[in-house]
């Protein structure tokens, strides 16, 4: 054991805004015990990719970027001790900012935090997001068309047209969900813009993939990758006693 690391860890307990200034500093430039990477962001395809990049709430994600970036002032080499050096000068409500941020670009996609910060945030993709084409094209079958023209213009109209192309119903609900952003300001269906991501149907895709790994049926299809569809949002509210 190294009797100065002790020292200053006990030094550290006296001083909690010291030590939180630390941790981000490891959180920006991980080193020692500590290794913090951002998720990597990946996408199955240029389109997908640069309909993410071109999206409100990425340009949002990146102007941010820039601000903690002028805010920190440090070389782009900095060190943690630098980084640390920094913080300590900076006000708390900045170090906030700047952990904020850190700690919203190292949060992994599909982890089951996502939707745990989501449900406590009220966030709502309606506020930074809306479907375009790239969207729409990765809708692939009819019934999943059908589900979304029922969310979005009604039971009566999705049944009506429920002996339509798929290409068809896919129309209609680009139609529909722009009459509704002229009305209400919605931007697709409701529950697609919730946190977690809600299913538009049972059944379906979901459960064959779990059948043919020999899993139990999920019954829910177009949640978010990884996130227990919805089941972590009841584990969270249990959690904080709701």
């Amino acid at each position: 054991m190294n009797s100065t690391a002790t020292v200053a860890r006990l030094a550290l307990l006296r001083d909690p805004a010291t030590a939180f200034r630390l941790m981000v500093s490891h959180t920006i430039a991980p080193t020692g015990n500590r290794q913090v990477l951002p998720d990597p962001q990946r996408a199955r395809s240029k389109e997908i990719e640069a309909s993410v990049v071109k999206g409100p709430a990425h340009q949002q994600f990146d102007a941010e970027y820039k601000a903690v970036i002028a805010l920190l002032d440090v070389p782009k080499e900095a060190d943690t001790v630098v980084i640390f050096a920094r913080l300590l000068k900076i006000a708390d409500t900045e170090v906030m900012r700047v952990a904020a941020f850190a700690m919203a670009l190292t949060l992994k996609v599909g982890d089951e935090n996502v939707e745990a910060v989501g449900l406590h945030l009220n966030a709502s993709a309606a506020e930074v997001w809306q479907a375009d084409e790239v969207f729409f094209d990765l809708i692939r079958d009819r019934t999943t068309a059908n589900a979304m023209l029922a969310d979005v213009a009604g039971k009566s109209v999705a049944k009506s047209n429920l002996p339509e192309k798929m290409k068809t119903q896919k129309q209609i609900v680009r139609v529909s969900q722009r009459r509704k952003w002229a009305r209400q300001g919605r931007k697709l269906a409701a529950r697609l813009d919730a946190v977690p991501v809600q299913a538009l149907w049972q059944g379906g895709i979901a459960n064959r993939r779990r059948r043919q790994a020999g899993g139990q049926s999920s019954r829910t299809v177009l949640n978010v990758p990884g996130t227990g569809g919805g089941r972590n949002a009841a584990r969270f509210a249990s959690a904080r006693g709701n």
